[in-house]
C-alpha cells in the first residue's frame, strides 16, 4: 500500500486494527476489524504502557509506532490463522504479511 498513510489512502488501501497496518482493500476485513475493534483492546504510545493512545487515533494509520498488551498481541495471532483458514476457504485474498514464514513462526510461539 505504498510507504505513507498519504500513499496508502491514495491507493485505496484500508488500516486495518487487528493487523495494525494498512492493506489493500481486497484484503481488507471490516467485519472482522469491527469485531476486533469492540474488544476493547489498549493501545500505548510508549513500552511502558504510561501513555494510553485512543482507538480512534490509531484507527487513522497515522502513527507509525505503537504498543500492546500481550494479550493484544496473542489475540492477533489467533484471528489471523482464523482469518487465513476463513479466507482459504472462500478463496478469497489473504494478507501476504501472514503467510510469511517468520509471522507464522512468531504466531505460533504466541499461541502456544
Amino acid at each position: 500500500c505504498g510507504s505513507s498513510p498519504q500513499e496508502a489512502r491514495s491507493r485505496g488501501c484500508e488500516f486495518s486494527m487487528m493487523d495494525g497496518r494498512w492493506l489493500p482493500s481486497l484484503c481488507y476485513d471490516k467485519a472482522l476489524d469491527t469485531s476486533w475493534m469492540q474488544r476493547g483492546w489498549k493501545y500505548y504510545e510508549d513500552s511502558n504502557g504510561t501513555k494510553e493512545l485512543t482507538q480512534q487515533l490509531i484507527k487513522t494509520g497515522d502513527l507509525s509506532n505503537f504498543w500492546v498488551t500481550t494479550d493484544y498481541h496473542r489475540g492477533h495471532c489467533q484471528m489471523g490463522m482464523d482469518q487465513l483458514a476463513n479466507r482459504y476457504m472462500e478463496g478469497t485474498p489473504v494478507p501476504s504479511y501472514i503467510v510469511e514464514g517468520e509471522h507464522v513462526t512468531h504466531c505460533l510461539e504466541m499461541i502456544t
